[in-house]
């Protein structure tokens, strides 16, 4: 698996995860 492989892959990963922990966030907010 060549490096910049990886690089997207944990940055796919912090991409998603950021943006399913800031819809918590607001949901938590909202609610």
């Amino acid at each position: 698996m060549p490096v910049s492989a990886i690089i997207m892959l944990i940055f796919g990963c912090l991409v998603f995860y950021g943006g399913l922990a800031w819809c918590i966030y607001r949901a938590m907010k909202n609610a």
